[in-house]
C-alpha cells in the first residue's frame, strides 16, 4: 500500500518541487463576466487557477500551495497570514484605489460609468435626475460622482436614500417616493439590483416605466437585465476586462516587471439601452412628438424613410413636423432618423458576425457610404473599428 504523507511532510515535497504556477482567487463575491476574464487570462498562460469561490467554496483552501493571489483587498492581510511565501505576488480586484498603496489593484472607472449614464440620459433630453440607494452605508463614489456632476452642470438631482433595512417597508417609502418626482424624471442606481427595486416600486405603485421615469442601473447583468417585466437599461462596467486586466498585472508581478503599486481603472463598455429608457423625455410632455416618435421607430428600417415620408405619416405638414422637435430639445428629425439607425447598427454589430454591409441595409442605410459616415459621426469610430475593439475585448 500507498502511504499517506503527513502535511508537513507535504509541504516539504511540495517546497523541494519548487512552487507549482498555480493561482488563487480569493474573493468575497462571484461575477461570471469577472472570473471569466481571469480564466480566459489564466488558459492562455499556463497557470492553474484555484477558483473555489466561484462554486461557493472556501477562498482560502488549506492545501494551497500556489505562487499568486487575485483577492478582495478586505482579504490583503488574511492572505499574508495564510500564504506567507505569495509575498508581493497579490493583485486586489473590486475597489477605489484608497489607503491601499502597497499592491496593485484594479477597478472598474466607478466617475466614468456615472458620467455614460448622465450622457444616455442627456441624449434623450432628460434635464431631471434622482438617484436611488436603499441605504446609507451603500452610498459610494457613483452616487456621490452622480450628484456632484450634476450639480456642476445647474442639473436638479432628487437624492432618495432609504433609511430601514427591512425590504417592505423600503419597498412602500420607495412606493412613496418615486410618485411625488415630476413626469420625466431619469433614474440613477449605483447597480442593477438596487434599479431593480426602482422597478418593483413604479409597477406597484402604478408609475409608467418609460413613459413617467426612466431608470438605468449598472453592471449590464442579462439575468437581472433581461428578465425584468420592464427590462432595464444598464451601464456595461465591463467586469471581463477588470478580471483580465487583474490577471495581466498578477502575470508580470511574476516576470519582475508590473513596476511601481498603482490603482487601475478599466473604463466602461457602453450603456446597453433597452425598455427602461426607450423613451426620449419630450415624449413624456408632447404627445404630438411621442407620435411621431412612433413612426420613427416603426419605419427608420426602410431606406426610402425620410423627414417628408414622416411629415406624411403623421398628418401634418412638414414646417409643423420641424416645430414639434424643435420644442422636444434634443435632435431634428433626419437627426432623430439616423440616430434611431445608428444604435440598431451598434446592437447588431455586437451581437451577430454578418458583414458590415448586411447590418447596413438591415439599419435603413441607402448605401455603405451613408452608413460609414452617419455611425462615424455618432459613434466616434468606423463600424469596422467598432467591430474590431469589441473582439478585442471578447477575444483577448
Amino acid at each position: 500500500m500507498q502511504s499517506k504523507l503527513g502535511s508537513s511532510a507535504m509541504e516539504h515535497q511540495i517546497q523541494e518541487r519548487g512552487v507549482r504556477r498555480g493561482v488563487l482567487l480569493a474573493l468575497n463575491w462571484y461575477h461570471p463576466k469577472l472570473h471569466h476574464g481571469i480564466a480566459r487570462f489564466a488558459a492562455g498562460h499556463g497557470w492553474h487557477l484555484e477558483a473555489g469561490v466561484a462554486l461557493g467554496g472556501d477562498p482560502f483552501p488549506a492545501h494551497w500551495h500556489g505562487m499568486g493571489v487575485i483577492a478582495a483587498v478586505e482579504y490583503r492581510k488574511k492572505i499574508k497570514e495564510r500564504y506567507p511565501w505569495v509575498g508581493g505576488n497579490l493583485v486586489l480586484v473590486g475597489h477605489t484605489g484608497e489607503d491601499v498603496d502597497e499592491y496593485h489593484s484594479v477597478s472598474d472607472d466607478h466617475c466614468a460609468i456615472v458620467e455614460q449614464a448622465i450622457e444616455h440620459f442627456q441624449a434623450k433630453g432628460f434635464r431631471q435626475f434622482a438617484c436611488y440607494c436603499p441605504s446609507r452605508d451603500l452610498v459610494g463614489v457613483r452616487v456621490n460622482h452622480f450628484v456632484k456632476v450634476l450639480k456642476e452642470q445647474g442639473m436638479p438631482c432628487c437624492l432618495l436614500v432609504a433609511d430601514s433595512g427591512d425590504w417592505l417597508s423600503r419597498h412602500h417609502w420607495l412606493m412613496e417616493e418615486l410618485s411625488q418626482l415630476p413626469a420625466g424624471t431619469a433614474v440613477f442606481c449605483q447597480n442593477d439590483e438596487f434599479a431593480t427595486e426602482v422597478i418593483e416600486a413604479c409597477l406597484d405603485a402604478g408609475i409608467g416605466v418609460p413613459d413617467r421615469l426612466a431608470v438605468i442601473g449598472v453592471r449590464n447583468d442579462p439575468l437581472i437585465c433581461d428578465s425584468l417585466q420592464i427590462p432595464l437599461s444598464s451601464v456595461d462596467n465591463n467586469l471581463f476586462q477588470v478580471g483580465y486586466r487583474a490577471a495581466e498585472l498578477l502575470e508580470s508581478l511574476f516576470q519582475g516587471v508590473a513596476g511601481k503599486p498603482a490603482h487601475h481603472k478599466v473604463a466602461p463598455s457602453g450603456v446597453r439601452a433597452r425598455a427602461s429608457t426607450s423613451l426620449l423625455a419630450g415624449e413624456l410632455r408632447d404627445p404630438e412628438f411621442h407620435r411621431a416618435m412612433k413612426v420613427i421607430r416603426t419605419h427608420f428600417t426602410r431606406p426610402e424613410f425620410d423627414c417628408p415620408m414622416l411629415a406624411n405619416l403623421c398628418s401634418v405638414s412638414l414646417r409643423k413636423l420641424y416645430l414639434i422637435f424643435q420644442r422636444s430639445h434634443v435632435r431634428k428629425p433626419a437627426e432623430e432618423i439616423r440616430y434611431q439607425r445608428v444604435a440598431m447598427a451598434r446592437n447588431l454589430l455586437r451581437t451577430i458576425t454578418s458583414p458590415v454591409e448586411v447590418v447596413s441595409e438591415r439599419c435603413g442605410f441607402g448605401n455603405i457610404r451613408s452608413f460609414y459616415m452617419a455611425f462615424r459621426d455618432v459613434e466616434g469610430a468606423t463600424p469596422a473599428a467598432f467591430r474590431k475593439g469589441l473582439n478585442r475585448q471578447t477575444e483577448v
